[in-house]
């Protein structure tokens, strides 16, 4: 029985494609220019966009860059309408330290952030976002987008608190979680 083997495969059919990643960059700055732009359509109407300890920060730059496009030209705005990706620019300009997030948007200022506190100062350059505590870091903006998720992490603690074969002392942890939770999910329910 003559057995034969697959050609071996080169370094380069591993390495990394510049062209894929650019085009991989290209498309995550498109998603986020459409958050962007789609945050300030909301809130051209003055309405609410966000809940928790940053988003009156972050409805002030929206409200700022509104204001900046009222004033600029006809030709300015049109551009602006047809590209997102201007509007997100003008945007990004004046909220340069928005991070995007899966349970709130972060506008990131070091010496506000619960997540880097513990951090010796040197090392407080960026968000760690599995440290993230959205419901009491003041960097936080809880928009409608991250409602679902909110609401159904109070519906699971709810739950699992009625659940009588919980372990006593797995109650006062819990109970303090939903008791993080119910003043973002109060205010998703009321305010947006």
């Amino acid at each position: 029985m003559l057995v034969t083997c697959a050609p071996d495969t080169t370094h380069s059919y591993a390495a990394p494609d510049g062209a894929w990643m650019k085009e991989f960059d290209d498309r995550l700055a498109t998603a986020a220019a459409a958050r962007l732009t789609s945050l300030l359509a909301a809130r051209t109407t003055k309405v609410p966009v966000a809940v928790g300890p940053a988003a009156a920060r972050l409805h002030a730059g929206l409200d700022r860059v509104t204001a900046r496009l009222a004033t600029e030209t006809p030709d300015q705005l049109q551009a602006l309408a047809a590209d997102p990706r201007t509007a997100a620019d003008v945007l990004r300009s004046e909220l340069p330290d928005l991070h995007f997030g899966t349970l709130n948007h972060c506008l990131w200022q070091a010496e506000q952030a619960e997540c880097t506190r513990h951090l010796p100062e040197a090392e407080r350059g960026a968000p760690l976002i599995g440290a993230c505590q959205p419901a009491r870091c003041r960097n936080s903006a809880v928009t409608a987008a991250h409602a679902p998720i909110w609401l159904a992490e109070q519906h699971d603690l709810t739950e699992r608190l009625r659940d009588r074969r919980l372990p006593a002392a797995r109650r006062p942890a819990l109970r303090a979680r939903l008791d993080d939770i119910k003043p973002i999910t109060t205010a998703l329910t009321q305010d947006l």
